[in-house]
């Protein structure tokens, strides 16, 4: 039987305050964000993995390499985070005061709009699926 394990990375030193942090800005895990890696690993002592698939970035390569040590790392740009375009690096409360129309649609109906210059959840799934 098949068993898919999917995880996201790990904080960085922008998780808080809260920053839509997707493909441009490529930062590496936080201490937090190592520590709650190695407690992940620690839940899935036993479980074994044939592949080891991550996203480029090397949050999410520095995740995959510590809840897998020792494993060969593959990467997929397919598996990289939303593209937020001009919500790069931009706080919630940023979001909230530049574009507060936009944002609200955006959390209504994520599928069919996307942020300026950015990704719609449709467009992710198209390039992930």
């Amino acid at each position: 039987m098949l068993t898919l394990v999917l995880t996201r990375h790990g904080h960085t030193d922008r998780s808080e305050p809260d920053q839509y942090l997707g493909q441009t800005i490529d930062i590496p895990l936080s201490v937090r964000g190592r520590s709650d890696a190695e407690r992940l690993r620690d839940r899935l002592t036993g479980i074994p993995f044939d592949r080891v698939i991550s996203s480029p970035l090397r949050r999410a390569v520095e995740t995959a390499t510590i809840i897998a040590p020792g494993r060969s790392i593959e990467t997929d740009p397919r598996l990289m985070e939303a593209d937020y375009g001009d919500w790069e690096g931009q706080t919630t409360e940023v979001l909230d005061a530049r574009w507060p129309d936009l944002r609200a649609a955006w959390m209504e109906d994520p599928a069919r709009l996307g942020p300026p210059n950015g990704e719609n959840g449709d467009a992710i799934a198209a390039r992930a699926g």
